[in-house]
């Protein structure tokens, strides 16, 4: 009895995972590809067609991708496709605007990790503080 209950619920489940579409998002590999290489990414550029597409989630993520290119040119971080934001608020800590890169780290991650979807209104008040310290001297 319980073997026939074992393979009507393996049949089951594979009949189940088999009928199961996954789709990859061509966002995601576009998205990779400008993460591996930071160097080359033009931060402005993207940044605007986000505006324009009204993405503003995107355009935060454009902004936090423009702020780690900055300190990484400054070589104040040594940035790398497999390091975490983590890695680079140790690598920032001890530099006089660390409090604001970390606020900057915790506002991506809401936004970006926690899939938050943003409006006009709320990314024109996050937006300050990106602005602020993309516009700082480091």
């Amino acid at each position: 009895m319980y073997i026939v209950a074992i393979v009507l619920v393996a049949m089951l489940l594979f009949v189940i995972f088999t009928n199961i579409k996954f789709k990859k998002s061509e966002k995601v590999s576009s998205e990779a590809i400008i993460e591996d290489d930071i160097v080359a990414f033009k931060p402005k550029t993207a940044f605007e067609q986000a505006l324009e597409a009204g993405d503003y989630r995107m355009a935060i993520r454009y902004r936090f991708l423009h702020v780690l290119k900055n300190i990484n040119e400054k070589e104040l971080i040594k940035w790398a496709f497999e390091k975490t934001n983590r890695d680079y608020l140790r690598e920032f800590k001890g530099h006089p605007l660390f409090n604001e890169f970390r606020q900057l780290v915790n506002t991506y991650e809401m936004v970006w990790y926690g899939n938050t979807q943003i409006d006009k209104i709320s990314f024109d008040y996050l937006d300050k503080d990106f602005e602020f310290f993309i516009n700082q001297p480091l």
